[in-house]
């Protein structure tokens, strides 16, 4: 069919008898007939355009017509001003921003560095003190009624105890308190041990045995600090002697009725 139609084409068009029945190179569309390295550059600049968007290879064109609101821009519109009202705002930003750099009085922001806090290493050595006291105090039996506030059970372990207490509080949190300088006075370390014998209190059974155990250690606390402050004065007197005759009795023998109360290990 092709053959009878080319036929057809050259009796009336004798000219088409002379030419090649293949296609010629100016019979070619015009990306054909480039060369390998511009095809490669070309196929290259689309893949780029299509992962990146044209942004990575088109320079932006700075449009500055955000020196007007939109109320100027449709007025200059409208009044066909647009070019003159736009070089005038441009103008004015210029004189502002030439205004601000010169001006001595304007200095540029600076951020305030946060420094350290820092403690007294007489308040350091005071409030270590206060906590080896209490932490070490031992009862007539031999035993350490700091042993069982010195970690907190885990979330997992009490769940409900964490629901029930809102600040949980142990003393090795009050140690790293001390070592990371967050306690500012004695009296701030004083109400963490409050604190921990107030969530006693609140979980645990009265007249229990770490209910007792827990008030014992503030009373500790306040002989310890008494001492120590009466060991600044002029005139003191060593009273270290009188703290077992200063405390509640709280020495149940592991076999009473208060050390079976409450198998809870909680603070």
């Amino acid at each position: 069919r092709m053959d009878m139609e080319r036929q057809s084409r050259e009796a009336m068009d004798p000219d088409l008898r002379h030419k090649p029945r293949l296609v010629t190179a100016e019979e070619l569309p015009a990306w054909i007939l480039r060369d390998d390295d511009e095809v490669e550059q070309l196929t290259l600049e689309e893949t780029e355009e299509r992962l990146f968007g044209r942004g990575s290879r088109v320079k932006k064109d700075v449009d500055y017509t955000d020196s007007l609101t939109e109320k100027q821009w449709l007025k200059a519109l409208e009044d066909g001003t647009l070019e003159e009202t736009e070089e005038q705002a441009k103008t004015t930003k210029k004189k502002r921003k030439g205004k601000k750099d010169d001006d001595p009085d304007v200095k540029p922001s600076k951020k305030k560095k946060k420094g350290k806090v820092t403690v007294s290493p007489k308040l350091s050595a005071t409030l270590n003190k206060l906590w080896e006291s209490v932490v070490e105090y031992r009862d007539s039996y031999g035993r350490q009624l700091s042993a069982i506030f010195l970690v907190l059970p885990t979330r997992k372990d009490l769940p409900d105890y964490y629901q029930k207490i809102v600040k949980p509080i142990d003393f090795r949190k009050m140690k790293d308190n001390i070592s990371k300088h967050r306690y500012h006075s004695v009296d701030e370390l004083e109400g963490d041990v409050l604190l921990l014998c107030q969530n006693t209190h609140t979980y645990n059974v009265e007249g229990s045995q770490i209910y007792n155990d827990a008030t014992v250690l503030v009373q500790v606390f306040k002989h310890y600090r008494s001492h120590l402050e009466s060991l600044e004065q002029p005139d003191h007197s060593d009273n270290e002697g009188s703290l077992q005759s200063t405390l509640v009795d709280n020495d149940d023998s592991p076999g009473s009725d208060a050390g079976m109360q409450s198998p809870c290990l909680c603070v």
